[in-house]
């Protein structure tokens, strides 16, 4: 796994990883970057010519992308769900019931 920054999957600048473990098992589940103050300063930094970017494009046209953005998180809930299943140890049902993966309702309201 890796971070996804300016559009790619990226390793933190450093090389460094730890894994991640099912509590419930033990199980390795997948070696995820450890990024550090230099990895988040360039993240925020994309993040903020990206906002600028965003902002200057038509309210209609920002609605169709965050609804896009909201069909493709429904459209992949379950997945979502089996993997912090399998990252925190909950139950699927539990997962999906109390609304723990990225809700698309939340961006369909920030789209209006």
């Amino acid at each position: 796994m890796k971070m996804f920054v300016d559009g790619e999957f990226v390793d933190s600048h450093t090389g460094a990883t730890f894994d991640v473990f099912d509590p419930a098992s033990g199980e390795r589940i997948d070696s995820v970057p450890k990024g550090d103050r230099e990895d988040v300063r360039r993240a925020v930094d994309v993040a903020e010519r990206a906002y600028a970017k965003w902002s200057e494009r038509p309210a209609g046209e920002r609605s169709r992308l965050l609804f896009k953005i909201s069909e493709l998180v429904r459209s992949e809930a379950e997945e979502l769900a089996k993997s912090l299943t399998n990252e925190q140890g909950s139950g699927l049902t539990h997962i999906l019931a109390a609304g723990l993966t990225p809700s698309p309702t939340r961006v369909s309201i920030m789209r209006g």
